[in-house]
């Protein structure tokens, strides 16, 4: 197996070349698209799942690169999308997940710097939002008694003495007249109405 001879009368056959499938044994037929055949071999071999042969008569099917996926053995890789990544060898490209960012044809995904976030399937990072802080690529909602009153941060600054905030606040509110703010206690959320026999004018 894996010889031929398509001329009468010889002493000898030939080897089969590379990409090329001898099975009738009187000549030679290139091996089809996504199909492959080493030097020596009778037929031809379908390429295997992550991998490519886009001309005919091909001695080996390439591995589909990194950054691009291969669904079909027979056509030329095709690109990862933005917000995708894949490793080599793969079929589809996977989806960039939360805190990283992915450009077209990336290989893997890239982390998001402090004070940054990407939700899943984006391209490039954004700039935390106020009211919020990013420590990891991933937005949280400033706590209560705490504030974001610029973008870009890794953590929330807490609320002066006296003052209070909502969750997701940008600044904080000064406790009015009548009420008054335990942040001895820890970040406060809401002022507190003075008890009774008790005032507050500041």
């Amino acid at each position: 197996d894996g010889y031929y001879q398509d001329v009468e009368g010889q002493t000898s056959c030939k080897i089969c070349p590379a990409g090329f499938d001898c099975s009738s044994y009187t000549g030679v037929v290139a091996c089809g698209l996504g199909m492959y055949s080493g030097e020596g071999e009778l037929g031809c071999t379908n390429c295997a799942t992550g991998s490519y042969a886009n001309a005919t008569g091909s001695g080996v099917c390439e591995v589909c690169p990194a950054g691009y996926r291969c669904p079909d053995v027979m056509a030329t890789p095709v690109v990862c999308d933005e917000g995708y990544y894949s490793s080599p060898g793969s079929t589809h490209c996977t989806l960039c997940p939360n805190g990283t960012a992915c450009v077209a044809g990336s290989v893997e995904p890239v982390a998001c710097m402090s004070g940054t976030y990407a939700i899943a399937g984006s391209s490039s990072c954004t700039d935390c939002l106020m009211g919020s802080y990013c420590p990891f690529g991933s937005l949280i909602a400033c706590d209560v008694g705490h504030f974001a009153n610029t973008t870009g941060l890794s953590e929330c600054y807490t609320c002066p003495s006296g003052h209070f905030s909502s969750v997701g606040s940008s600044d904080c509110t000064i406790s009015p007249a009548g009420t008054y703010t335990p942040t001895h206690l820890g970040p406060q959320g809401a002022a507190i109405q003075c008890a009774d026999g008790y005032y507050q004018d500041v």
